[in-house]
């Protein structure tokens, strides 16, 4: 079982912040991880975790006609407008 718990050094002691589900006298093993945030996002990265969205390219400007397609993509052929009054009803 791995469990990632925070703890806090203070006088020669580690104070767990989070509980655990251990028993009494269970011997544990203990890795201690001081990374700076760099090393953090090199790890994300290389695990496909974290995007670097410098790295996208400029966006090209839609045409009226494209934006209108893809506003029909998940809706059928009917206009957002008439969903919207169909859920509204009259009142």
């Amino acid at each position: 079982m791995v469990v990632s718990v925070r703890a806090i050094y203070k006088e020669g002691q580690l104070y767990l912040l989070d509980p655990v589900d251990l028993t009494e006298g269970q011997v544990v093993h203990i890795t201690i991880g001081n990374l700076s945030p760099e090393e953090i996002d090199a790890r994300l990265r290389a695990a496909g975790l974290l995007m670097d969205v410098s790295d996208i390219e400029e966006g090209i400007e839609l045409t009226p006609a494209e934006r209108d397609r893809i506003g029909r993509l998940f809706v059928g052929e009917r206009p957002s407008e008439a969903l919207i009054d169909e859920d509204r009803g009259d009142y």
